[in-house]
């Protein structure tokens, strides 16, 4: 880990916050969250017939509304990956699911729902997948793990919507950093190649660092922790701060298509176009690896997913 400090102070609450349980015996609890993934379940399959859309997510709608506690109850026992940043989360998340499933069965919600409801409808689907990868909104992170107990956490990049210029990514980086100090034990695989992912999260206890070669730039080219204007070195790939801010040295480095971590070095064979996507590709092996999903056969499952 860097030696720099990360966001102090109080974020907002994330919107996605979670209702509170109500205070009843475990047990009853139990029963009645088996009852309400029941009524979910038949939710999903009448909007399915239906010709909705939104079937799946219907379904973990219904179930949250009925057990506010189903998101927890579903995820226990499962080792929990969520993959959220305002970029590249949904191909890292598509293809470190492909690259799990070598190790056993996995629930994934891509149907693009990115909310509770969102993961509660992926944990239904796949009632017996050990392993889970779930696709999250960066402010909708804290809650999601509250109740999912992740043992990865996956950080892509923080800059803004070009949809909604209003969005403070600042806002978005205290978000993200909140969930990371409330959950030390989670692994951080984050960019480091993007000054808002870093300073939120030196939160983690424990990092592990990609890079594709990214420049900052745009929302990132002022010191988010000071406001001072960033510092870069000739090829502007490092950056760095008079506060003490600067880019951690990278565990897995691409170069083209090929991504090393120290001596071991593997080519991802996936018709993808572009830096960006490599970078989401490598993401997705650094997150199976800590797994102990090997890089070599990670790429593979991803290049037989991607045809």
């Amino acid at each position: 880990m860097t030696g720099h400090r990360g966001p102090t102070g109080r974020s907002r609450p994330a919107p996605s916050a979670l209702p509170a349980s109500p205070e009843w015996p475990a047990a009853t609890q139990g029963v009645w969250v088996t009852a309400a993934v029941r009524a979910g379940r038949v939710a999903a399959a009448v909007s399915r017939k239906a010709g909705r859309g939104a079937s799946a997510v219907t379904g973990g709608r219904v179930t949250l509304a009925l057990a506010p506690t189903a998101l927890e109850r579903l995820a226990t026992g499962r080792q929990v990956v969520l993959v959220t940043g305002t970029k590249g989360r949904t191909t890292s998340a598509y293809l470190l699911a492909a690259a799990l499933r070598t190790a056993g069965p996995v629930a994934h919600n891509d149907t693009g729902e990115i909310m509770a409801d969102g993961a509660v409808a992926a944990l239904i689907t796949q009632p017996d997948a050990g392993l889970a990868v779930l696709e999250v909104d960066e402010l909708h992170l804290a809650a999601v793990a509250a109740a999912t107990r992740p043992v990865v956490i996956m950080l892509l990049s923080l800059t803004r919507d070009p949809l909604d210029r209003g969005r403070e990514v600042r806002t978005l980086a205290l978000s993200v950093a909140t969930a990371l100090r409330a959950h030390p034990d989670a692994v951080l695989v984050a960019n480091a190649d993007d000054p808002l992912v870093v300073w939120a999260g030196d939160q983690a206890r424990r990092a592990v660092w990609i890079s594709a070669g990214g420049r900052s730039s745009g929302d990132a080219s002022s010191c988010p922790r000071c406001g001072r204007r960033l510092r870069h070195g000739v090829d502007r790939q490092e950056w760095w701060c008079m506060c003490g801010l600067y880019r951690p040295t990278a565990d897995w480095v691409a170069s083209g298509t090929t991504v090393t971590l120290g001596d071991d070095a593997v080519v991802l064979e996936l018709d993808l176009a572009g830096g960006f996507d490599v970078a989401h590709a490598m993401a997705a092996v650094a997150g199976a690896s800590v797994l102990g999903v090997e890089a070599d056969r990670a790429a593979a499952a991803m290049k037989a997913t991607v045809r």
